[in-house]
């Protein structure tokens, strides 16, 4: 993707509302792309044989009446009488072909008179208008009491410039600096730039410039805040519509951070703050269950927490202090564990707010790092030492920090702390030195020196096993350990061991029979535990509250984990839409703790299929090059394998893929090898569905024969019917499929059926079983994806698909000869063939068929 195709959906809804002669009003802040999606939109247009006349609104000609016309080429001398009746004249003669659109961008900033000259040439003649507005400044008069164009050109569709998602700025940082992107650097990146594409320049321009951003074996890391001076440039014009009073109170919240608007309220007047949130400058949100206010994008807090300094600072912070004198102060909510000074508060997200996410996160870590390094500091132990490189361990590692702090911290104390602290050295050599089978040693090594607490040394050792894809030892002896934390622990990894096998009622009866028991690592197996048996919606609904609580807590160590089981759900049900914009805000979290590793993984490849689906094929690549880089084999859990990122892209394409299929087929057994028997199965049903194979969709179902639960038993009845090619079977297991809500699953195997169907030359049956799918997933357009390339459009040839078209509108031979300037005989002929490849026998069948394969207009998003 480069910038000429971000904000396509908005590209391509401003095109279909303009062609079809509706006004737009695009709305975006500067900086946003608008001026991008503009250039795309008429680029589209004039390629379609449309004239499009540009006019450049300039604040400095609003004095100059109708100069932006002129030099747009619009109008040139006046006609006969006014000036302005002149200007309608040329206006009108201009649009009058039918297929000319007026671009009109910055309208807030053009002249009343020209506003006036086009509202009266289009109650003259209607034409489509494109203006190109900021954030509240349609209000139905601008400033000086003038009109808005856009509410004279109505109807007017208003399409607001969304910010750009997680995956869009990568890709854009891939393009600006042309080889792949740490994935700490891009989450810092989007959390900073709020998804403005234009701060994504900036930021990425500035910060190389100053070497903040160095580049190491082909991957761009930053060593650095990315703040410079010269970004100064970039916020200043985000910042130009406001009034001088307005502009000191959005200086004061960012100082502060976000606030109650009661709070706000006795910082700054009431009319500062709907101005600022009109503008888009603030942001309104739920922390904590109680609404607050943030500065947005959060690059223009860090610009006033910059060069606001000296006395111009302190100056502001008194005026902040003596408006809350006398109150109880900004009352934040504080997060749980040591705090530091600048700690900020603990949000609870919108799903939609990703940037602001990841940028709490990074700050809320940063934070807890000064806080525990300080303990540390003051008292080098093994309990102090183990929390410190907790926290380490849970962002942006700095190996040399973590390796002197484990050299320079006495091996002496309680047992506790020496256990915790080895459990931290495994994790630092297994997962940041990628040595799995060294820290097992280790954990194995220092079981005698920690008494008591070998146990949780146990418990580590499977947990390292069962992400790096060793042999995981037997920790059963451990689940009655007279010590209550080694106990829980250990039940953790032996639910997350019997979810691997399958065993996964088994996994839940362990941890529901301990309900007291919390711990994050817990809540995850749990998750995962209730999908890999087959409880989507209750899974789903456990992962979402528990992620919830997780944003409330900034806790990317839970973040991650309860996003892959939500990712894990929404793949499974066929939710494409709600899984990529879940996504977007988890990866924009920008931070990946060891323990996470996994779980990321999965998020990636499950991105990754995203971006191949939306045919983004060079965004796939750089989800799979972030995913690949933590060194991790597939699984344990399902989707944690690069292997996927191109799987449904190549299903839905249809067809037969013999390469992919024999890779899917390999990973499935090296997977069931390790005793990963759900990752298997979900990674053999679509080599099945690639190259159809009896013989391993038997050896598939006689490895699950002891599954629990209903997905596994499900994906195997679905590999069977695949292997035995049988249409009457495959409709059978979709509807069972579709009862347990695998919707995605029912419909790949409801499109096998009528490939089959084809195959066999019963064309009657294939056209019926397709209809009948399609009426299936009618509401689900992602799913229907699957269904496009057995639409009969797809199988006719250009000339056939054009006789068929005009024959389902109700066109007789002879019209239809006509008007393809054909012989009634080759219409005849055409015909005939399209019946015979649709297999169907009347012209409103071939109409009813032929509806899903028209082309749709753009979606208003």
């Amino acid at each position: 993707m480069t910038t000429t195709t971000l904000h396509d959906s908005t590209r391509d809804a401003a095109v279909s509302c303009l062609v079809d002669g509706t006004s737009v009003n695009l709305v975006g802040s500067k900086a946003s792309g608008r001026s991008q999606i503009v250039a795309n939109v008429t680029e589209l247009l004039e390629a379609e044989g449309w004239t499009v006349h540009r006019v450049a609104a300039v604040a400095a000609l609003r004095s100059r009446p109708l100069e932006p016309l002129a030099i747009a080429g619009l109008v040139g001398a006046p006609g006969r009488g006014s000036a302005v009746a002149g200007a309608v004249e040329a206006v009108v003669a201009a649009v009058a072909d039918g297929r000319t659109v007026v671009v009109v961008d910055d309208a807030d900033d053009l002249d009343p008179v020209s506003t006036g000259a086009l509202a009266a040439a289009y109650a003259v003649r209607r034409f489509p208008v494109l203006c190109v507005t900021r954030p509240g400044r349609r209000a139905g008069a601008a400033e000086d009491g003038a009109p808005v164009l856009a509410d004279e050109v109505r109807p007017c569709v208003d399409l607001p410039v969304p910010p750009l998602r997680y995956v869009d700025v990568h890709t854009l940082l891939l393009e600006l600096l042309g080889s792949q992107v740490d994935a700490t650097v891009v989450g810092r990146v989007y959390a900073s730039s709020g998804g403005l594409p234009g701060l994504v320049h900036a930021i990425a321009a500035t910060s190389r410039r100053a070497g903040h951003l160095a580049e190491r074996d082909g991957v761009w890391h930053a060593d650095a805040d990315l703040w410079t001076p010269q970004l100064v440039r970039a916020v200043t014009p985000l910042l130009s519509d406001l009034t001088p009073p307005a502009l000191r109170s959005l200086e004061e919240l960012a100082l502060v951070g976000p606030v109650e608007p009661a709070t706000a309220r006795r910082l700054v007047p009431w009319e500062d703050l709907e101005q600022l949130e009109a503008s888009g400058r603030l942001y309104l949100r739920t922390m904590a269950g109680e609404p607050r206010l943030s500065v947005y994008p959060p690059l223009v807090g860090e610009y006033f927490r910059h060069v606001s300094t000296g006395v111009r600072r302190l100056h502001t912070l008194e005026r902040v202090s003596g408006a809350l004198e006398g109150s109880d102060g900004l009352d934040l909510p504080q997060p749980e564990g040591p705090a530091g000074p600048d700690d900020p508060a603990s949000p609870h997200l919108p799903r939609e707010s990703g940037a602001v996410l990841g940028r709490l996160v990074h700050e809320q870590w940063t934070a807890e790092v000064l806080a525990r390094r300080h303990a540390w500091t003051r008292a080098a132990t093994p309990r102090t030492a183990a929390s410190f490189l907790a926290v380490l361990l849970s962002g942006p590692v700095d190996r040399a920090t973590a390796w002197h702090v484990l050299g320079s911290t006495p091996r002496t104390g309680d047992d506790h702390g020496l256990a915790r602290l080895t459990e931290r050295e495994a994790e630092l050599v297994a997962f940041v030195d990628r040595d799995p089978d060294a820290a097992m040693r280790l954990l194995a090594d220092a079981r005698e020196q920690v008494g008591g607490w070998s146990g949780l040394l146990d418990a580590v050792r499977a947990r390292v096993a069962l992400a790096s894809g060793r042999q995981v030892p037997d920790v059963a002896e451990n689940l009655g350990s007279d010590v209550p934390e080694v106990a829980a622990v250990t039940r953790t990894v032996q639910a997350a061991r019997l979810t691997t096998t399958g065993r996964t009622r088994q996994a839940l009866e362990l941890l529901r029979a301990f309900p007291e028991e919390r711990g994050r690592d817990r809540d995850v197996v749990h998750g995962v535990a209730l999908v890999c048996d087959g409880a989507l919606e209750e899974g789903l609904e456990w992962a979402r509250r528990h992620l919830d609580e997780a944003r409330a807590a900034l806790a990317p160590d839970a973040l991650l984990g309860h996003g892959y089981v939500v990712s894990l759900a929404l793949m499974l049900r066929g939710s494409w839409g709600e899984l990529r914009e879940h996504l977007g805000e988890l990866l924009a979290v920008g931070q990946t703790p060891v323990r996470q590793q996994q779980y990321q993984v999965g998020n990636l490849a499950l991105a990754a299929s995203i971006a191949h689906l939306d045919g983004r094929p060079s965004a796939a690549a750089a989800l799979v090059a972030q995913a690949r880089a933590f060194g991790l084999p597939p699984g344990p859990f399902p989707y944690m394998s690069t292997v996927w990122a191109r799987t449904s892209a190549a299903l839905m394409r249809g067809g037969r893929d013999p390469e992919l299929a024999e890779l899917l087929w390999r990973e499935s057994r090296a997977l069931r090898d390790r005793d990963c028997l759900v990752s298997g199965v979900l990674a053999g049903i679509p080599s099945l569905e690639l190259r159809p194979d009896p013989a391993r969709a038997a050896e598939l179902a006689e490895a699950a024969a002891g599954a629990e639960g209903t997905l596994v038993p499900l994906l195997v009845e679905h590999g069977l019917a695949l292997g035995d090619g049988d249409p009457e079977a495959m409709h059978r297991v979709a509807g069972r499929l579709d009862d347990a809500g695998l919707l995605l699953h029912s419909v790949r195997l409801r499109a096998a059926a009528v490939r089959v169907l084809r195959e066999r030359g019963d064309m009657s049956a294939a056209t019926e079983a397709l209809a009948r799918a399609r009426r299936l997933v009618a509401r689900r357009p992602d799913l229907l994806a699957f269904l496009a390339p057995l639409a009969p459009g797809v199988n006719l040839t250009p000339r056939e698909r054009e006789v068929a078209r005009l024959a389902a509108r109700g066109l007789a031979n002879a019209e239809i000869a006509d008007e393809l300037v054909l012989s009634v005989r080759t219409v005849e002929n055409h015909l005939a063939s399209a019946f015979r490849k649709s297999g169907v026998g009347t012209r409103a069948q071939l109409a009813e068929l032929l509806d899903d394969d028209a082309p749709r207009p753009a979606r208003l998003v």
